[in-house]
């Protein structure tokens, strides 16, 4: 899902900015939260991350001790959403600047075959024939 919107807002940019573009997820399994960043590499590479894992405890204590789990995940959550809202607004300035209202056809790489591709070629070679 990371990549999907990776891609989407790709394709809405105004300019190439596969490079300095990260989108961030969030995974909920029980009472552990993962969060995971992902970013464009050379050539056709994704980098995935993981930029931490919190535990919920199983049981809570009187003294409040099992709290410092979720204070360390606020605090990790406080410091994503400046990320994310600062990565929204460059989003923001990439995909508004230059509209002119027309959706523009953008080829955006995936992990398909590339277009230049023998069996692409091929394809493509035997559907003009007919």
């Amino acid at each position: 899902m990371l990549k999907d919107t990776h891609d989407g807002i790709v394709a809405k940019a105004t300019d190439d900015i596969r490079q300095d573009l990260a989108t961030y997820g969030l995974q909920i399994s029980r009472a552990r939260v993962t969060l995971f960043s992902l970013r464009k590499r050379n050539g056709r590479y994704f980098q995935l991350l993981c930029d931490g894992s919190f535990e919920f405890p199983p049981t809570w204590d009187r003294q409040g001790m099992a709290a410092e789990s979720v204070a360390r995940l606020q605090i990790r959550l406080i410091a994503l959403k400046k990320d994310m809202e600062a990565m929204s607004a460059k989003i923001a300035a990439w995909t508004l600047r230059g509209n002119d209202g027309f959706d523009r056809e953008v080829m955006v790489p995936t992990l398909a075959s590339p277009v230049h591709s023998p069996s692409k070629l091929a394809h493509y070679e035997s559907s003009s024939i007919a």
